[in-house]
């Protein structure tokens, strides 16, 4: 049976509710009258007994042997996950919850020095503004600024959570390959055995007999809902959702703790301490936006760098809605809106084409260009005025000669502002399926423009060249997902943009389909958007 994608509106509610219940954590803990060694062990067991009936009721079969080989840096993120939890909870017995809150989240502060000192990642000017905000703004919320206002053993505990926490995000950055739910167990196991001693050597374990009816609730609620129960919500959500939304819908959980400091436990907040909180908040949002089809972390593509004055085309790109009227969006996948990382065919319809998509496209995606209009001027020149004008246009060679004498010098721009994907024709197709696999493994879809143009542009398409087959095949040799690949016909006369069902390259192979056939199947799909009524007859 074909596994049908995650529609999109379920995985952001299930990462809102699960943000939501973890921006609850403080104030659940500051009513469970036990040492925080206690309340961490016990959250961890009761969150990993969570996972553990979820993985039998799921009847999935752990990867046991990928497990084994990464057992070191699952256990030393456990045991981070454990000592922050001990030093967040003992933050919140010292200080407010919200103090508590923004001192964890520092640990981006941490990660991203980290990153700079040991994985030699790049530190963009905007990030760097960021953190200094950031810094500035944790300075106000610590209280210093009004003569030590703020708890400071508070604030410490705060801040060694937020370092341990950024361990464990180091940690798992290395294991990428590890499913979350089973690391996510694995790593609950191993934090709360790291807790467990500290728990009996430092603490009154057996307190937890003497709980009344409503802390030892809230106790159970701490670790079957949220560790448990959020946890498996956030992973979910993770596993379909780009690296951006998760990073920014993360950050209701620190506004929800100093919203619920306030209101529900009265606990007291100055204005500077309010300036700072919102300083804190905004400055770790605006650094984890990213740019329209760029994230940090994603590779820098061969053999350019297409980031560089990224800001140029942004600050053009309005105009060119003057010249491209918005066309309707007919979207007949039965989808609201498409998945986040997916392939896409479309027709060129010459020039309109890769501009109206760029333009009114309702998904992100980078697209693959030939590879010479990234190069030098030399290049871009005779590919315009030899392929593009002449051979693909028909023009003749005085006009095509000063069209593209003109149209070379901005051109770079315009493709590097649209994030394009070098295509090769030749051996070096290899380094154009690297980068689009890594595009797609960033949460973003590839736009493909297959279609056989060597004699020209035409509304019907003739061929397709089976290169978005090869690639389709390749993810799902290295990832196991056999990604959907939608058909798109941009028609400009009946001012359409019309986007079809998706077909699945790895079914299709499996039923005996050769790459030239799957990529004949593709070309009728999209013709078949191109005939007038043909959207109503799908319907």
């Amino acid at each position: 049976m074909e596994k049908k994608p995650t529609p999109r509106a379920l995985s952001l509610l299930s990462l809102v509710v699960g943000v939501t219940v973890f921006g609850t954590v403080g104030l659940v803990r500051r009513e469970i009258p036990l040492g925080s060694g206690t309340v961490a062990l016990f959250r961890g067991g009761i969150g990993a007994l969570t996972l553990l009936i979820g993985l039998i009721f799921r009847r999935h079969r752990a990867p046991l042997s990928l497990l084994r080989k990464r057992f070191l840096p699952i256990m030393l993120s456990g045991a981070a996950i454990g000592i922050n939890w001990i030093l967040l909870f003992e933050a919140v017995n010292r200080t407010t919850v919200a103090v508590a809150t923004l001192s964890y989240y520092m640990s981006s502060v941490f990660v991203v020095l980290a990153s700079l000192l040991f994985f030699r990642e790049r530190l963009t000017p905007r990030r760097a503004v960021c953190l200094l905000i950031s810094v500035g703004g944790f300075v106000l919320v610590s209280g210093v600024c009004e003569g030590g206002g703020g708890n400071a053993a508070g604030v410490l505990f705060g801040l060694g959570a937020a370092l341990f926490y950024a361990i464990a995000i180091l940690f798992n950055h290395r294991l990428s390959d590890v499913p979350a739910y089973e690391r996510t167990l694995c790593q609950l196991v191993f934090a709360t055995l790291v807790v467990l001693p500290y728990a009996l050597l430092f603490e009154d374990v057996g307190a937890v007999t003497a709980l009344s009816p409503t802390p030892l609730v809230l106790l159970i609620t701490l670790g079957a809902v949220h560790t448990g129960i959020a946890y498996v919500l956030y992973f979910f959500a993770v596993g379909t959702l780009s690296a951006a939304t998760v990073g920014l819908i993360g950050y209701l959980d620190p506004t929800l703790a100093v919203l619920l400091s306030a209101l529900l436990l009265r606990e007291p907040i100055s204005t500077l301490g309010i300036v700072g909180a919102v300083l804190v908040i905004l400055s770790a949002v605006v650094g984890e936006l990213p740019h329209r089809y760029y994230d940090d972390k994603e590779p820098i593509p061969y053999p350019f760098r297409p980031f560089r004055r990224q800001w140029i085309f942004p600050i053009f790109k309005p105009i060119f809605y003057l010249f491209f009227r918005r066309p309707q969006v007919v979207n007949l996948s039965g989808e609201f809106l498409l998945p986040p990382r997916a392939i896409l065919v479309a027709n060129h319809f010459a020039k309109r084409g890769p501009m109206a998509y760029e333009l009114y496209l309702p998904t992100y995606y980078r697209p693959w260009g030939a590879y010479q209009m990234l190069g030098t001027y030399k290049m871009r020149f005779h590919y315009l005025r030899d392929v593009f004008y002449m051979q693909k246009r028909g023009f003749g060679v005085v006009r095509a000669s000063i069209l593209a004498t003109f149209e070379a010098v901005f051109s770079m721009m315009i493709y590097r502002g649209m994030r394009v994907l070098p295509s090769y024709p030749d051996a070096r197709f290899t380094k154009t399926l690297h980068q689009s696999i890594a595009t797609l493994e960033a949460g973003m879809s590839v736009l493909v423009f297959p279609e056989d143009s060597s004699d020209g542009y035409h509304d019907v398409l003739k061929s397709f060249h089976p290169g978005f087959v090869a690639l389709a095949d390749h993810y799902l040799r290295k990832n196991g997902e056999d990604l959907p690949v939608y058909p798109i016909y941009y028609n400009e006369k009946e001012r359409k943009l019309i986007i079809g069902p998706p077909s699945y390259v790895g079914k299709l192979l499996a039923e005996g389909k050769t790459r030239e056939e799957i990529a004949q199947h593709l070309c009728q799909s999209v013709n078949a958007l191109y005939v007038p009524g043909k959207e109503k007859e799908v319907e």
